[in-house]
């Protein structure tokens, strides 16, 4: 009779530096929302370019500098977001 030969299951690779090892170690975990968010996620967030951003939405944002970086108000960015909108909304109808 043939037996059966287990198979390993693929290596899962371990994480390279602390960073991946944290993350690792509580990803089931929910993820909290950040408060502050750096310029560049907030243009990805908003869908625009770091000129526009700086050009017209900068202003319209509450800032926070924490050492060298400029971070952004969240809760501010999703205000401007809905301002957009409704901004929108009134050009279109």
């Amino acid at each position: 009779m043939h037996q059966a030969v287990p198979v390993a299951a693929p290596a899962i690779p371990a994480p390279r530096n602390p960073a991946e090892r944290r993350a690792a170690k509580h990803k089931n975990k929910h993820p909290l929302r950040p408060r502050f968010v750096s310029i560049l996620e907030a243009c990805d967030y908003l869908n625009v370019s770091r000129a526009k951003f700086y050009a017209d939405l900068l202003s319209r944002v509450k800032t926070v500098r924490v050492g060298r970086r400029n971070l952004i108000d969240l809760e501010s960015l999703d205000a401007l977001a809905d301002e957009l909108l409704a901004e929108s909304l009134l050009t279109r109808g």
